[in-house]
């Protein structure tokens, strides 16, 4: 009879591991850090570049979903990103997939990975890179501008780096770099054509006049649909009343589609941050830090916020403010910041004074925004060595947050403020608007 006091061990059977689904910037920064690293050998960076980008049991963008995969391939996750965030039409990426090659470009690397003839797979996974690579940048094909996610996740890998035995790296780099930094304002500039301002009169009242603020592409995606109206109030008779309002209202548009461009830009940047690693893949460049190649390239903006461009609905003229002019201060290195955080009077604010900024080290890498009902009741400035100064000013309860940043690893930092204040009758002057420049923090080059 065994003794009820022993000890027993009982085994029970291995149940199968289900993969952790990984964010596609996880899955970049993963691979980005691989090639970061003093190895010469392809088939360790292969494998990476296997085992992140497309893990086993996958959900596939080119295969149906099996009943027990609960993981996305990152071409998958790039097509649900452009959906949400509006970065490309509905279904343009998905369809441009499923007509390329990535699938044998997939089989392939499986195939040098796990085989011995290696040398085979390498040649062909050159060709089908080659091809992609070809068919992705088209400039012949309407879709082709919508096509840069893609290009920015492929080309996050070197583009298929064809392998160390290929002959002038350095040149193939040098062109995925031009390419990316010739299409960007490309994508800007179509991006901003599907942010549209219409004009019409209220059919219920004609002395209304109405300006609405919509983008195109958040209206055919599943979310919450960016639409912003103003309104001319309808006790406006006078000709030349009328005339001013519609001036203030146009103004006010101008602006709301201006920071819709400029928070989708940023959402952009998210991806585009990780082509700047391109030049890693060079020849004896593996430990090189990240690189913005252009100053063309480098920048991105916030705003400008204020309550006329928040899109909650319909606005009228008191939303669209008077003389609100953003200030024309130059962009440059900021290394210290003074801030009256109060009730928005800065006669009633307690003075905070910021040093020890350092352009190089220790610089701002993201700001929150707090505004009620249509000034600025609170700030927080976030630092690249993982600190912050804490909400500052006299934060309402029901104030809106607008956090401006990080893009990237904490990659950009603060170089630029423009603002524009508001005087209220009781208390004063006040912030009414705010608009955030951040740059690159390594810029290869100083073009313009």
């Amino acid at each position: 009879m065994e003794n009820p006091t022993d000890n027993h061990t009982i085994e029970l059977p291995d149940e199968k591991s289900q993969p952790v689904e990984k964010s596609w910037e996880e899955r970049i920064s993963t691979f980005v850090d691989a090639i970061s690293r003093p190895t010469t050998k392809a088939g360790e960076l292969l494998t990476t570049l296997l085992d992140t980008f497309f893990p086993d049991g996958i959900t596939s963008y080119h295969n149906p979903p099996s009943s027990d995969s609960n993981v996305s391939d990152i071409f998958t996750q790039l097509i649900t990103l452009c959906d949400v965030k509006a970065l490309a039409e509905h279904g343009v990426i998905s369809k441009a997939l499923m007509a390329s090659q990535l699938h044998k470009i997939h089989q392939n690397l499986q195939a040098y990975c796990k085989g011995s003839t290696r040398s085979v797979f390498m040649k062909s996974l050159v060709e089908l890179c080659g091809e992609f690579f070809n068919l992705m940048i088209d400039f012949s094909r309407q879709d082709v501008v919508q096509l840069m996610p893609v290009m920015e996740i492929f080309g996050s890998t070197g583009g298929g780096w064809k392998s160390p035995y290929a002959q002038d790296l350095s040149k193939q780099v040098r062109e995925y770099e031009t390419y990316f930094t010739d299409i960007y304002p490309r994508w800007k500039d179509w991006r901003k054509s599907k942010i549209l301002i219409s004009t019409f009169d209220d059919p219920q009242d004609p002395k209304t006049f109405i300006q609405q603020v919509s983008d195109t592409l958040m209206a055919n995606s599943n979310t919450n649909y960016e639409s912003i109206r103003y309104f001319s109030p309808e006790d406006v008779t006078q000709l030349e009343a009328v005339s001013d309002n519609k001036t203030s209202i146009t103004n006010a548009c101008i602006n709301s589609k201006l920071r819709l461009f400029n928070e989708v830009n940023a959402e952009f940047m998210k991806l585009y941050v990780y082509t700047f690693a391109l030049h890693k893949f060079a020849p004896d460049n593996w430990s090189a830090p990240t690189m913005a190649p252009s100053a063309k390239v480098s920048t991105i903006t916030y705003g400008p916020y204020g309550r006329d461009t928040f899109p909650n609905g319909s606005h009228g003229l008191d939303d669209c403010g008077s003389g609100s002019t953003l200030c024309d201060d130059e962009p440059g290195v900021i290394i210290g910041i003074n801030i009256n955080a109060g009730d928005g009077n800065p006669r009633e604010g307690e003075l905070f004074t910021i040093r020890g900024l350092n352009e190089g080290y220790n610089h701002i890498i993201a700001v929150d925004l707090y505004y009620y009902p249509r000034v600025m009741c609170g700030v927080e400035f976030f630092f690249s060595h993982g600190t912050s100064t804490g909400i500052m000013g006299k934060r309402h309860e029901k104030a809106e947050v607008i956090k401006c940043g990080p893009i990237g690893n904490g990659e950009f930092k603060l170089t630029g403020v423009r603002m524009a204040d508001v005087t209220r009758e009781q208390s004063g002057k006040a912030i009414s608007h705010m608009e955030l420049k951040f740059e690159h923090i390594r810029v290869a080059s100083d073009d313009g």
